[in-house]
């Protein structure tokens, strides 16, 4: 009987053609010489010790994990990673250009683009709502907006400059320079 007892090996030369399934145990193993074609391949683990590419769209519904230090995408024009939210369509961008390096969030008023660090929650935010930045608060209420001190060696305006408190320095010069 062909195929009667587990330790048969048996050695086909030419092709094997199937009309229905063809299956093994849990514990079988397929071993393959050359390519793989189907219209649909259903895996439930793939390890592999080389390299694993693909000429078109590598998708998954789970999560993608590496235990590497480095993800590179490599693209002649403009290598893009894109992160999205399928709840409400909100995607993080960032892509490289010959020119440019460029962190884009969507055009949504409602999605802002938050730093956060371990010392503040409002690091630094984006208002994509109004275009304001804020530095160490939200809301932001005009073009740059800080919640601190700033440190500066020199400030030049060409307008109005105001205060709500005193102005200290060594020296304040009222009216032309050259007077």
């Amino acid at each position: 009987i062909f195929g009667d007892t587990i330790d048969d090996t048996h050695t086909f030369n030419g092709h094997i053609t199937a009309s229905g399934n063809i299956s093994g145990s849990s514990t079988s193993t397929l071993t393959l010489g050359g390519d793989i074609t189907a219209n649909d391949l259903i895996v439930n683990q793939i390890t592999a010790s080389g390299n694993i590419s693909s000429s078109g769209t590598i998708q998954s519904t789970g999560n993608i994990t590496s235990e590497g230090t480095t993800l590179t995408l490599k693209n002649a024009s403009s290598p893009k990673v894109v992160i999205k939210d399928t709840s409400n369509n909100f995607a993080l961008e960032l892509e490289q250009t010959n020119l440019d390096s460029t962190i884009r969030f969507d055009d949504h008023a409602q999605q802002d683009l938050n730093f956060v660090s371990n010392a503040d929650s409002n690091h630094m935010v984006l208002d994509s709502g109004n275009g304001f930045t804020g530095i160490g608060k939200v809301p932001t209420l005009s073009k740059l907006d800080v919640n601190g001190d700033i440190t500066s060696t020199h400030i030049t305006a060409s307008g109005d400059i105001s205060s709500s408190g005193i102005f200290y320095g060594k020296e304040f010069n009222f009216g032309n320079a050259n007077d």
